[in-house]
C-alpha cells in the first residue's frame, strides 16, 4: 500500500474530503542540496513544487472524523502499477505497432510518421475511455487507512 498523509477538509454522513499536498520528487530527495536538477527545478518550476489535491472518498472504518484531522490515505501498489502501464505503455506500444505495420506494408517514411501519429491518437482516446471506466472501480480508488496520531515528545 502506498500511503500519503492528508488533512480532512469536509465531512458529511457518507463521504470525506481529504486534502493532500503533492510535492515534487526533488523535495523528498536526500541529494537535493548537491543536485543541479533540483536547482533548475526550483528556478524554472516554482509553482509546481507543491500543489494541493482534494480527494473525495468513502468514510470507511477509521472512526469519527472532524475537519482538521490528519489521516493516512493509501492506494494499492498493484493498482498504481496497472494504471502506470496503461498511461505510459499503451501509447508507446501503439505508436510502435502502427508505425511498424506501416513500414511492413512498404509505406514511405512520411506515411510511417503519420501512421505512428494515428496510433498515438488512437491510444490516447483508448486510455481516456478505459480510465473513465476504471474510475468507478473501487480497486483503483484511494482509501482511508487510519487517523494519524501526532507524536508526543516526553521529558
Amino acid at each position: 500500500m502506498i500511503e500519503e498523509i492528508g488533512t480532512v477538509v469536509q465531512v458529511n454522513n457518507q463521504d470525506v474530503w481529504v486534502e493532500t499536498v503533492r510535492r515534487s520528487a526533488c523535495q523528498g530527495c536526500r541529494a537535493r542540496s548537491g543536485c543541479g536538477q533540483a536547482v533548475m527545478g526550483d528556478l524554472l518550476d516554482q509553482s509546481r513544487q507543491e500543489q494541493k489535491n482534494v480527494l473525495k472518498m468513502a468514510h470507511g472504518s477509521v472512526g469519527p472524523l472532524v475537519v482538521g484531522d490528519d489521516v493516512i490515505v493509501g492506494i494499492p501498489e498493484q493498482a498504481l502499477i496497472r494504471l502506470a502501464c496503461l498511461a505510459y505503455g499503451v501509447p508507446v506500444l501503439s505508436v510502435l505497432v502502427f508505425g511498424g505495420v506501416a513500414q511492413w506494408f512498404g509505406w514511405p517514411d512520411i506515411g510511417v510518421v503519420f501512421a505512428s501519429a494515428l496510433g498515438l491518437v488512437a491510444a490516447i482516446v483508448s486510455v481516456k475511455k478505459i480510465s473513465l471506466h476504471l474510475s468507478c472501480d473501487f480497486r483503483y480508488q484511494p482509501v482511508l487507512i487510519a487517523k494519524r496520531i501526532a507524536s508526543v515528545k516526553l521529558g
